[in-house]
């Protein structure tokens, strides 16, 4: 990849340099001479003067670009600590250090920043829910890392994915591999965005329980939920006799219901303490614990924890009270064991003697009449069964499981809401036959999932340091951070998507460059198909993302730690709307031009954040410019999971391999210095 920029400072040519010299030197010489024989005679003036001089200082209108470095990345300073010194061009020096000062040309070809060996893979951009005057950001990721700037799939056992939620960190290239980068100023430049696998003990075992919250939490949920749907007729149609019959008489059978119920909710149960098991595990693990854990006392560590089998047991193994969340989602726990303990004891009684007094408490610990809405009306009575009859009329009868409702609401509480339905029940009416109706069941919380915010807090805490060098062993993107900085005033940065030349511009034929060497060659995406048809191309093409963001480093004066932000400025994407004016074919090569797009961000599966693009953006501007001020961007690139599917890809290692150019511009006129020799190549 190469980024390219308009115009650049032009040095005066050497032959000038010297006319100037030795017009001085002249001049002093001159006034020597003068003032001696003045003093062999005698003096006529005391202060003499040469008059009529011109002197005009040479245009240089101009527009500069680096790629930043680690010092540069966290500068404040106006030209962010760096200045073009004789010397620096690619034509005396390697353009890797070429291209961290000032200049025209930005070159990523070389091997050593890795970019060739990127295959980008579907994922998400991680982007914060909320705005802050009219902003978007990139969401923070892990601590001690900075930005989780992408965010990578998870799998389930069935090879599907299964959520969005690895976070991903940063890594450079170190000639085999990327290595992670831990300092904010040690990944400045050109960067991988993946995941590390190559871990610690420690790290691993962190990793992994953190993992484990989030599948044996989706365990409780599902357990409770197929639970709901297998036994939730039953359970309805219990409670609708209570509600709607002046005299309910319950079976033996009917009781019998219950002991699948009990099994299974016992069972989610102990999911869910299992998560909070990991929960623990992976805070005391976390960055939040300094203390050094050698191999041994971390797994010695798991097992204690894992092997806990009530609160005393797992705050001993833990080492003392657990932290807010954590805790707060072990007294849920606690309660829903009770509870279900107590659903036991009201069984043995109810199957021993089958009356409605019995069995109500049976019933009263899994959906509790008094704090449930059936067809719209709390805590129904007989007198609500013409309501809910004629609300049947409507579609499905909902009954609404509320705080305090037993057990079923007690696991949604811990792991998520559940459902099920429609489900048949029958409606009694005093003085009628009675009805059967449609129903669904749900349970509707009035606060957080329990178990999610131990898993966050435990998240949250970041991976444990001390592993050393760790390898990238999936890579999603990349980013690049960049500085332009110009001496026009009022001035904005532009994408420039067609050719143009980077100093003398060739719509001035008496100033036009002949030189090929500063040709720039706009902005574009290009691939070569591969084994793809056009259109399989276009389609994946279509797919890739590049993000404009300016980066902000902070460092907290309290910790010293430093982190990163990124404020989106622009959303970019191949534009493929009409062949020949924004994209061409050239044999097995599609090239297309990048084009702003307006989006939106949306939230999905309670948390995961998708990005619709909406209509094309006409307008070039990136960013203004403040004047000899430099400004900071990072471009990152990426493959859009929501937007990429199966047909686009093909089975080799590579669908489609290519590259992308940037260049830029201003919408200042400028006026560079003339030098016949830069111009003709010469």
């Amino acid at each position: 990849m190469s980024l390219f920029k308009k115009n650049r400072k032009v040095d005066m040519p050497k032959s000038i340099k010297g006319r100037l010299t030795a017009a001085v030197s002249m001049l002093l010489i001159g006034t020597i001479m003068m003032v001696s024989t003045t003093y062999a005679w005698f003096t006529l003036s005391t202060a003499p003067e040469v008059k009529g001089i011109t002197a005009n200082v040479g245009a240089n209108g101009n527009l500069e670009i680096m790629l930043l470095d680690a010092s540069a990345f966290a500068s404040d300073a106006d030209n962010l600590g760096k200045e073009p010194l004789i010397g620096d061009s690619m034509v005396d020096i390697e353009k890797v250090l070429a291209n961290v000062t000032w200049g025209n040309l930005v070159d990523l070809s070389d091997a050593s920043y890795g970019l060739s060996l990127i295959a980008l893979a579907p994922s998400a951009l991680n982007l914060n829910t909320t705005t802050d005057g009219g902003t978007t950001t990139v969401a923070s990721g892990e601590k001690g890392i900075g930005a989780s700037i992408l965010m990578a799939p998870s799998y389930g056992s069935d090879g599907r994915v299964n959520k969005v939620d690895r976070t991903t960190t940063i890594g450079k290239y170190s000639g085999s591999s990327f290595i992670r980068a831990d300092a904010i100023t040690e990944r400045a430049g050109v960067s991988a965005i993946g995941v590390a696998s190559t871990l610690s003990v420690r790290q691993s075992t962190y990793r992994n329980a953190v993992s484990a919250i989030s599948s044996n939490l989706a365990r409780a949920r599902n357990a409770a939920q197929q639970s709901f749907v297998d036994n939730g007729e039953n359970l309805a149609n219990m409670l609708m006799k209570i509600v709607t019959s002046e005299d309910p008489v319950f079976t033996v059978g009917e009781v019998e219901y219950f002991i699948p119920m009990i099994s299974s909710v016992k069972d989610a149960d102990e999911f869910v303490f299992t998560a909070i098991k990991y929960a623990a595990l992976a805070y005391k693990l976390s960055a939040a614990n300094t203390d050094t854990l050698t191999d041994a006392q971390v797994n010695d560590l798991q097992t204690a924890i894992l092997g806990a089998t009530g609160r005393a047991s797992l705050e001993v193994a833990y080492g003392g009270s657990l932290p807010t969340d954590i805790g707060a989602a072990l007294t849920q726990y606690e309660t829903t064991e009770s509870h279900i303990a107590s659903a036991e004891s009201a069984y043995a009684t109810a199957h021993a003697s089958v009356t409605e007094t019995n069995v109500r408490a049976l019933i009263d610990a899994f959906i509790k009449k008094q704090n449930i809405e059936v067809a719209g009306k709390a805590n129904p009575t007989r007198d609500d069964a013409s309501d809910i009859a004629t609300a049947a009329q409507s579609g499905p009868i909902p009954i609404v499981l509320k705080e305090n409702s037993g057990i079923y609401y007690d696991i949604a509480k811990s792991a998520g809401e559940i459902q099920a339905g429609p489900i048949t029940v029958t409606v009694t009416m005093p003085g009628l036959s009675p009805i059967t109706a449609s129903a669904t069941l749900s349970t509707v919380l009035a606060g957080s999932v329990m178990v999610e915010e131990a898993m966050d807090e435990a998240d949250a805490a970041g991976l444990p340091g001390g592993a050393g060098a760790l390898a990238m062993s999936e890579v999603f993107g990349y980013i690049v951070d960049l500085g332009f900085r110009t001496n026009a005033s009022g001035s904005k940065l532009l994408i420039q998507d067609t050719e143009m030349q980077r100093v003398y511009t060739s719509d001035n034929p008496d100033g036009a460059s002949t030189n090929a060497l500063t040709q720039g060659a706009g902005t574009y995406l290009s691939f070569d198909a591969g084994n793809l048809t056009t259109d399989e191309v276009k389609a994946l093409m279509g797919s890739i993302r590049v993000v404009f963001v300016e980066p902000t480093v902070t460092t907290d004066t309290s910790t010293n730690e430093t982190s990163v932000s990124y404020e989106i400025i622009r959303m970019a994407a191949p534009d493929l709307s009409a062949e020949d004016t924004t994209y061409s074919v050239d044999g097995n090569t599609v090239k297309a031009n990048l084009a702003f797009y307006n989006y939106t961000p949306s939230i999905v599966n309670g948390n995961e954040v998708k990005i619709t693009l909406g209509e094309k953006i006409n307008s070039k501007e990136i960013v203004e410019l403040e004047q000899n001020k430099a400004k900071k961007i990072s471009v990152i690139v990426y493959l859009d999971g929501d937007a990429v599917d199966n047909t686009m890809v093909s089975n080799d290692e590579i669908s489609m391999s290519g590259k992308l150019n940037l260049q830029f511009a201003s919408d200042a006129t400028l006026i560079p210095m003339e030098n016949a020799g830069l111009r003709s190549g010469s």
